[in-house]
């Protein structure tokens, strides 16, 4: 019997859509599965038995961290990377280049993309190379009949307390509830790490700009309507300070 490792980063971002693949796993495939904060891995796989791996990128933090240590042990590793084709651009290159470590993408069994746009835009990494398929990712079945039921009860409290509403989500985050964040420290080149610093400074403005530019639109809007209710959902990591004071 096959043991699956299922890390998870943020809680809110990928817990529910990992739990359903661990059920379907261990309904369908009769896999034992183990799901949990990732940063509990990295001192448990050194004590686990050959497994197959699911992690969220190829950076060098994961490779030392899971993948070397997965890979020793003649597992399989699959990357399907967390952030997906969110603000993939060649304006922003060496933020997301940077997360991929040579060594850890020489050594994973397969890169799975939720599209298109980052199959081609990783494809210029050479130690992919053969490795990329398009294979979407499981938060997408929250989007569906499975997520519906899933939620069934947190949906019908959103109703009984707000009877009609906008549901706003918020994906700038630009103030957080860490206020020391730093990007994290990849194992590259000193240039690349200060081009995705200044890339990183750069798209702060700009989210800072869009956010600003939706209040705007949401401002009349919501002046307009007294009678529906906008609910403004902040990013997981995000302080909501700022939208506590803009509205």
């Amino acid at each position: 019997m096959s043991l699956v490792l299922l890390p998870c980063e943020v809680f809110h971002r990928e817990f529910d859509a990992k739990l359903i693949l661990a059920a379907k796993l261990a309904a369908e495939k009769n896999m034992h599965v183990l799901l949990g904060y990732d940063k509990f891995f990295n001192a448990l796989i050194p004590y686990l038995p050959k497994s197959i791996l699911l992690d969220k990128s190829c950076s060098s933090i994961v490779y030392n961290g899971r993948i070397a240590p997965v890979k020793k042990k003649n597992g399989i590793v699959l990357i399907n990377d967390e952030e997906g084709f969110n603000n993939l651009t060649s304006n922003f290159k060496y933020s997301w280049l940077n997360r991929v470590d040579r060594k850890a993408a020489a050594s994973v069994d397969a890169y799975l993309a939720w599209g298109s746009i980052d199959k081609e835009f990783f494809s210029q990494i050479d130690e992919l190379e053969g490795k990329i398929e398009v294979a979407g990712n499981c938060r997408s079945d929250l989007l569906n009949s499975i997520g519906t039921a899933y939620f069934q009860d947190l949906i019908q409290s959103y109703k009984n307390s707000f009877k009609q509403f906008v549901l706003i989500s918020d994906n700038f985050c630009v103030e957080r509830w860490r206020e020391d964040y730093v990007l994290p420290k990849f194992n590259v080149a000193s240039e690349k790490a200060a081009a995705a610093q200044h890339e990183f400074d750069e798209s702060q403005k700009i989210v800072r700009e869009k956010r600003e530019f939706m209040c705007k639109i949401l401002d009349p809007i919501i002046s307009q309507r007294q009678d529906i209710d906008f609910v403004i959902r902040p990013h997981p990591v995000a302080n909501p300070l700022w939208w506590q004071n803009r509205f």
